[in-house]
C-alpha cells in the first residue's frame, strides 16, 4: 500500500510543478514586487522619487525584478529539487512554470502598484485608497512569505546535497563580510546625497550575496571538481 501511494505521490508531483517550478513562480512575482513595489515605495517616502514617476518606472523595475527572480529561483529550484526528482524533471517543472507565468504576473504587477502608492496614499488620506494599498501590502507580504518558504525548502535540499557546503559557506560569508564593509564605507557622495544606514549596508551586502555570490560560488566549485 505505502508502495502504490507514493508512486501515485510520484506520477502527480511529475504532472506539476513540483519544488522547482513552484520555486521559480514564486520567485518571479516576489522579485517584481520587490522591485517595482516595496523599493518604489521606500524611495518615495525617502523622498527620491516623484509620483509621476511610479507606473512607467516601476512598471519597468517590476519587469526586471521579475526576470531576475525568475532566473534566481529557476537556479534555485533545480540545484534544491526534492530527492528522487532528476534534472531533468524538474527542467521541465520549471518550463511549465513559465508557462503559469503570465497571470501572477498580472496580479503581482496590480499589486505592486498599490505598494507604490504607499506614502501618496497616506498622505492623501483617501479611505478607498488606504484599503485598495493595505490589500496590495497583504498580497506583496504573503507572495514575499510563499516565496521565502519555497526558496527556504529548496535551499535547504541544495546545502544538504552539496558536497563542497564548508569551503562554500566560508566563501559566502566571507563575501558578505567584504561587502558589508565596504558599504558601511561609502561616502554620502556615492549614493546621491545619502548617508548609508547599517540596515541599509546589511540588506545591500545580504542581497549581493544571495543573488550574485551564492550562485556563482556553487557553481563554480562545481566546475572545479569536474560536475556539470
Amino acid at each position: 500500500m505505502s508502495t502504490r501511494n507514493n508512486g501515485s505521490e510520484r506520477r502527480a508531483d511529475e504532472r506539476g510543478l513540483g519544488l522547482a517550478g513552484r520555486t521559480a513562480l514564486a520567485g518571479a512575482v516576489a522579485g517584481g514586487l520587490l522591485t517595482g513595489g516595496f523599493l518604489i515605495a521606500a524611495l518615495t517616502v525617502a523622498g527620491r522619487m516623484r509620483s509621476s514617476d511610479l507606473i512607467g518606472l516601476g512598471t519597468i523595475l517590476y519587469l526586471i525584478g521579475a526576470a531576475l527572480g525568475f532566473l534566481h529561483g529557476a537556479v534555485l529550484g533545480w540545484l534544491g529539487r526534492e530527492p528522487g526528482v532528476s534534472g531533468t524533471l524538474a527542467r521541465r517543472q520549471i518550463g511549465g512554470a513559465a508557462l503559469y507565468l503570465p497571470l501572477p504576473l498580472a496580479l503581482g504587477w496590480a499589486a505592486s502598484g498599490w505598494i507604490a502608492t504607499t506614502a501618496g496614499t497616506v498622505l492623501f488620506g483617501n479611505l478607498l485608497l488606504l484599503v485598495g494599498t493595505g490589500f496590495g501590502l497583504a498580497a506583496g507580504v504573503f507572495a514575499l512569505g510563499l516565496a521565502g518558504r519555497y526558496a527556504l525548502r529548496a535551499l535547504t535540499n541544495a546545502y544538504g546535497r552539496w558536497p563542497e557546503r564548508v569551503a562554500g559557506t566560508l566563501v559566502v560569508l566571507g563575501a558578505f563580510a567584504l561587502l558589508l564593509v565596504g558599504f558601511l564605507g561609502l561616502p554620502a557622495a556615492a549614493l546621491g546625497g545619502m548617508v548609508p544606514t547599517a540596515l541599509g549596508a546589511v540588506l545591500a551586502a545580504g542581497g549581493i550575496t544571495v543573488w550574485l555570490v551564492g550562485p556563482a560560488t556553487l557553481l563554480g566549485l562545481r566546475r572545479r571538481h569536474g560536475r556539470r
